[in-house]
C-alpha cells in the first residue's frame, strides 16, 4: 500500500467525549504530518462530534484522517481494524485518554530514518492522574523482561509509547483478541521471539492516563494472562501453569478468609 505518510497513528475509542479532545490536541501539536485512523466502537455519547469537529483542523495541517464508527469485539479487535487500514511505514497506537509529547513524532521520524533495521521504537511513559498530575515516569527494557515471569512487571508493556513498522505486522500478524487486556504484551513477546529489533529512547513519548482499562482489572488477572501467554509460546509447561493457578487460588481464598475474620473480629494484629 503506497502512502505519502511515514507515520500512521491509530486511536481506538468508545464513549470518550471527556478525554479524546486532549488526545487529538496533542496530535495537532506534532511537527510532522501523519495519517490518523480513528476506530470508534459505536459511541453513544458525543465522541464522534468531538472527533469530527477536530478533523478539518488536522487535515488543514496536511494530515490524512480516516474515521470509522461501528460495533467491535473489544479494544484489540478495534486496533486490528486500524492496523489493516494504515498505510504509513510505521504505526503508533494512541489511546483516547492518553496524549503525546509535542516532539514525539519528530523524534520517531528521525529515529526511523537513522535506524532502518529497527522494527519497534519505544520511549518513556509518563503516568498521569485524573487531575493531570504526574504519578511516575518509567520504561522497561523490553529485551530484558519480555518472556520472563517474576520481575514484578504486572502491567503488559508501555504499548502507548511503541511505534511498530507496518512490515512487522505483516510478518507476524497483529493482536490476539483471546487476551482481552494483554494482547499488546503477547504481540511484543511474539515480536521478540520472531527476532524483531527494538530501539528504546530515554525520552517521554506518551502520557498515560491511570484511569484506563489496564487499571480496572486485578493484578491476579493481569498475571494470569501473562502466564497464559507464556504457555501459548511454550515458555512454561502446562504443569507450571496449573501450579500457578493452584497457588493463586489458594492465595485468593486465604485473603478472603482474612478479610472475613477481620470483618467479624476486627483487624488481627
Amino acid at each position: 500500500m503506497e502512502s505519502n505518510f511515514k507515520i500512521s497513528i491509530i486511536t481506538v475509542c468508545r464513549n470518550s467525549e471527556k478525554t479524546i479532545a486532549r488526545t487529538i490536541e496533542s496530535l495537532l501539536k506534532q511537527k510532522v504530518a501523519f495519517e490518523y485512523v480513528v476506530i470508534d466502537g459505536a459511541s453513544t455519547d458525543n465522541t464522534m462530534d468531538v472527533v469530527n469537529n477536530y478533523k478539518p483542523f488536522l487535515e488543514k495541517k496536511g494530515n490524512r484522517v480516516l474515521v470509522i464508527s461501528e460495533r467491535d469485539f473489544g479494544i484489540y479487535d478495534a486496533m486490528n481494524k486500524g492496523v489493516k487500514l494504515c498505510s504509513g511505514e510505521i504505526i503508533g497506537i494512541l489511546n483516547s485518554d492518553d496524549f503525546y509529547e509535542e516532539n514525539t513524532l519528530h523524534l520517531i521520524e528521525n529515529a526511523m530514518n537513522v535506524h532502518t533495521n529497527v522494527d519497534i521504537f519505544y520511549g518513556l511513559l509518563r503516568v498521569v492522574m485524573e487531575d493531570g498530575m504526574e504519578l511516575q515516569v518509567y520504561r522497561y527494557v523490553y529485551e530484558n523482561y519480555l518472556g520472563k515471569i517474576g520481575l514484578g512487571c504486572e502491567s503488559a508493556a508501555q504499548h502507548p509509547t511503541c511505534f511498530v513498522r507496518r512490515s512487522l505486522y505483516e510478518r507476524i500478524g497483529s493482536f490476539d483478541t483471546s487476551f482481552p487486556t494483554a494482547a499488546d504484551y503477547d504481540f511484543l513477546l511474539r515480536a521478540k521471539l520472531f527476532g524483531a529489533k527494538f530501539f528504546g529512547q530515554n525520552v517521554v513519548f506518551t502520557n498515560f492516563s491511570n484511569t484506563g482499562i489496564s487499571n480496572q482489572i486485578s493484578n491476579y488477572h493481569k498475571i494470569e494472562q501473562r502466564y497464559k501467554i507464556h504457555l501459548k509460546h511454550n515458555l512454561i509447561s502446562t504443569e507450571e501453569f496449573n501450579q500457578f493457578l493452584k497457588y493463586e487460588t489458594y492465595t485468593r481464598i486465604k485473603g478472603l478468609k482474612l478479610k472475613f475474620f477481620e470483618y467479624l473480629f476486627g483487624k488481627i494484629r
